[in-house]
């Protein structure tokens, strides 16, 4: 996906927010914080361009799991959410079972921002 490597679930997401946005508009695996790599950098599964800046993640359950897996993602919402006060809208995350087939990820895309 835009060359690099991705999920199931994040190619369906893709798929839904290119639908309702336009393959123009989003953006996978954008960097923002720190540079690419770099120790801070916090990088969501794709960004959306609609007015605000929509931020989006596939949550697949092996990765956002555990209590401390969640704590981290509450952690970097937050971080990320208020850095990008008043141009981006809070960041949205898809479970992966909303993701389990192409109608459900355009129903949750559509029902998210």
């Amino acid at each position: 996906m835009q060359g690099q490597p991705a999920t199931d679930i994040e190619e369906r997401l893709y798929r839904a927010l290119n639908k309702k946005y336009g393959p123009e508009n989003v953006e996978f695996q954008p960097s923002f914080i720190a540079g690419r790599n770099v120790p801070g950098e916090i990088r969501p599964d794709f960004v959306a361009y609609g007015g605000l800046i929509y931020i989006y993640y596939a949550d697949g359950d092996y990765f956002h799991r555990t209590t401390e897996q969640r704590t981290r993602d509450e952690t970097s919402d937050a971080i990320l959410f208020e850095e990008l006060a008043g141009a981006a809208a809070f960041p949205i995350r898809i479970s992966g079972d909303d993701l389990s087939n192409q109608e459900d990820a355009n129903e949750a895309v559509e029902d998210s921002a």
